[in-house]
């Protein structure tokens, strides 16, 4: 509308108006033609409250900078700032105070005017923290999966966690942003669990992935964090192996966690050999849920599956068998391979010990005449050598007999004479 049209309009209204409105907006006439230029606004708007509320109009006029950074947005009407300036002129003034603090929550649409009005009215402290964090909020917001009375209602029970969860908001985002978890559950662990919900956002990236596309839930996190902290450590140096898996339709993610829990090697086996597997996954050859199956249903052949993993893999792979009936071929294969060499071993020792009965044997000499002699411990004594045990008598001579005997008849003699 040219500004010609505008003074004839209102020349026309004159009667209507009265000498005081179209003195308003001739007043103002510069300041209409600038709003007029937004198309967010009519003229008749204008004549309107000109007509019923001079006071508010020549209000509104003058802080309508303020009032279109409202309306940038367009989630906020003219129609609706004059109605709040007209039945609550003090909230209305509140809002013009830090206007360009709350013009941004109007951005994704997911807070109305009447939103802000009702909290000033009802809970204006609690409006100030939002006001003067309105950036932060509209990160969350933007997340689309977030309410605003959500943020509302925090802000007004627990003020601490309210500033922990707006300073972790862009990990907060992408945990909501996964699609598989609610923003109470994270506002609720912030103050009921600390320690886990830092777990949580410190290991934000890793457990998006697990979170994306229905994976697995919040819920189950919680619990595998909860009671088996080992293997929530175990599983995130995994975790783009892990998600290739699930994505794949190759495992579920309970799977992989029970696997995990129930036999930690076999679970380790499986991933590190998983470019191998993968082609038996895919062939339907194999399935990750056989593992499980295995380790729950026969737990006494988890030392022989990983001593021989590779082994195992591969006669699934040669011989086109299941799972167990490659463990089973091969605990046969490898028992009888134990057998044949423990009886290698027998055989070898029988050989040995004849071997060293011929050598002691030959080692033994005998007296030419094959007559030994024997000690009183049954011990053959060479000829020429005397026994340590057996002592020989040597008989005395005849001339030492007859020596003896006169020297016995002299003393019988010599006891006679005297």
């Amino acid at each position: 509308m040219k500004m010609t049209e505008f003074k004839e309009l209102v020349e026309k209204n004159r009667t209507d108006l009265g000498d005081t409105a179209c003195m308003i907006l001739y007043g103002n006439a510069w300041v209409i033609e600038t709003l007029l230029f937004t198309d967010k606004v009519n003229f008749d708007e204008i004549i309107q409250l000109a007509r019923t509320n001079n006071e508010v109009c020549c209000d509104v006029l003058n802080n309508i900078d303020k009032i279109k950074t409202l309306m940038d947005y367009d989630h906020v009407t003219f129609g609706e700032i004059v109605k709040l300036a007209t039945d609550k002129p003090e909230i209305y003034n509140i809002m013009l105070d830090n206007i360009y603090e709350i013009n941004s929550l109007f951005e994704t649409g997911h807070v109305k005017l009447e939103d802000l009005v009702n909290l000033a009215t009802n809970k204006l402290p609690t409006y100030y923290y939002i006001s003067h964090t309105s950036f932060e909020i509209n990160t969350l917001l933007g997340s689309n999966k977030v309410k605003f009375a959500e943020i509302v209602k925090l802000a007004s029970t627990n003020l601490e966690n309210y500033c922990l969860i707006l300073k972790d908001r862009y990990q907060i985002k992408a945990l909501l942003e996964s699609g598989n978890i609610k923003f109470a559950e994270i506002a609720n662990l912030s103050f009921t669990n600390p320690k886990i919900y830092n777990l949580i956002i410190n290991d934000t990236p890793k457990i998006k992935m697990f979170l994306e596309d229905n994976s697995s839930s919040f819920q189950d996190i919680l619990e595998l964090i909860t009671t088996s902290r080992n293997i929530y450590y175990v599983m995130l140096k995994e975790a783009k192996t892990i998600k290739d898996l699930i994505d794949s339709g190759k495992a579920s993610f309970k799977d992989i966690i029970d696997l995990a829990i129930i036999n930690p090697d076999t679970y380790c086996a499986v991933l590190n050999d998983i470019n191998n597997i993968n082609a038996l996954f895919e062939s339907g050859q194999l399935k990750f849920e056989d593992f499980v199956k295995l380790e729950k249903d026969k737990p006494y052949l988890s030392v022989f599956l990983n001593s021989h993993f590779s082994e195992i893999i591969n006669s699934v792979s040669t011989n086109t068998l299941s799972l167990e009936d490659a463990v089973e071929s091969v605990r046969i294969k490898t028992k009888q391979l134990n057998v044949d060499n423990i009886n290698d071993v027998d055989n070898s020792a029988k050989v040995d010990k004849q071997n060293n009965n011929v050598k002691e044997q030959k080692n033994t000499k005998l007296p030419a005449n094959n007559t030994a002699k024997f000690t009183k411990n049954n011990l053959p004594v060479a000829e020429g050598e005397k026994s340590s045990t057996v002592k020989k008598r040597t008989p005395a001579k005849p001339i030492d007999r007859l020596e003896n005997a006169k020297n016995s008849r002299n003393k019988d003699n010599r006891k006679r004479h005297k």
